[in-house]
Parts: structure tokens; sequence; C-alpha cells
């Protein structure tokens, strides 16, 4: 196997997250799927409330993406 083979996959892997991500963010904000803060837990995590959820995604996307374009 070519290195080319792993390396383009892995660099259009990583430019299509990285141009995905603010997409899905605002999405993400828009839908309001948003992370929920519990009250009995620590008082720092409170600041964490209204966090988009689900932003692993972009990178899942991007992989599957690019392992199928190879």
């Amino acid at each position: 196997m070519d290195r080319w083979q792993i390396i383009v996959p892995a660099l259009g892997a990583l430019l299509l997250t990285a141009a995905a991500t603010p997409l899905l963010m605002r999405a993400l904000v828009r839908i309001r799927a948003e992370q929920t803060v519990r009250d009995d837990g620590p008082q720092t995590h409170l600041a964490k409330s209204g966090t988009p959820t689900m932003g692993g995604l972009a990178i899942l996307g991007a992989v599957a993406f690019a392992s199928l374009a190879a």
C-alpha cells in the first residue's frame, strides 16, 4: 500500500472536519441541541450550560467520507 493512499484521505478528512465543524456547531445551536448541566454537580460545570453537543459528528462524518472516497 502506497503511503499516499493513507495521507491524502487523512488530510481530506482533516480539511473537511475544519470546514464542517463551524457549520455543524451553528446548526446545533439553532436546533438547541445543548448540554444540560445538573444542579447537584460542581458549580464550575454550570458554565457549560448551553454548550452544543454532538460536535464529534463532524469528525466521524469526515473520516467516513474520506474512507469511502479513497
